[in-house]
């Protein structure tokens, strides 16, 4: 393998690790409504895992409140039970057919505690960056070319892997923002 692609290949990879986090974050709660927080719950919809997402419409009517309507009636419990079950923090309330999902407002506590562990989570996720980056110069010292395209090569991974970490520790930072504003 050459420089070039080796160079393309762990770019997509650092590009997957950098969508893989953005879905990651969505999980996180900012104290307003959005339908992303309901991103992770899954339904069982005629004995397959569905998402709520494909199921149901999603809208939001309040800054503190989502309303689920599934398309098929019959799935309404199913999907207030899924939700209830995927520990969001949120209140459940079936009324027939619809689910109010009531989102309450975070305390100033319960917002450092999510800021801390967004943190956490960001560094992880730099770890994954840079041990792509450590796998690359590997490879590139594996193809036993001579010094001066070893050190080229290796420069131009470390420059992109910097890019990644400036995008990630970015989107971090907004997040982070987004979770603290009251």
């Amino acid at each position: 393998m050459n420089m070039q692609e080796i160079i393309e290949i762990k770019k997509l990879e650092m590009s997957n690790v950098i969508e893989l986090f953005e879905d990651h974050i969505t999980k996180f709660r900012t104290g307003r409504a959005s339908a992303i927080i309901l991103n992770s719950v899954v339904v069982d919809y005629y004995g397959t895992p569905t998402p709520i997402k494909h199921l149901a419409s999603i809208v939001s009517p309040e800054s503190h409140q989502l309303v689920v309507t599934p398309y098929d009636r019959s799935l309404v419990a199913l999907a207030a039970a899924a939700i209830s079950k995927s520990n969001l923090g949120v209140t459940v309330s079936n009324e027939g057919t619809l689910i109010r999902i009531k989102i309450p407002a975070l305390t100033t506590e319960t917002r450092q505690q999510i800021v801390k562990e967004l943190k956490k989570d960001t560094e992880n996720y730099r770890v994954k960056i840079r041990n792509l980056r450590r796998d690359a110069n590997t490879e590139i010292k594996a193809e036993k070319q001579n010094e001066d395209w070893e050190r080229d090569g290796m420069e131009i991974i470390d420059k992109i892997t910097k890019e990644f970490i400036e995008l990630l520790d970015k989107t971090s930072t907004e997040k982070e923002t987004e979770i603290l504003t009251i």
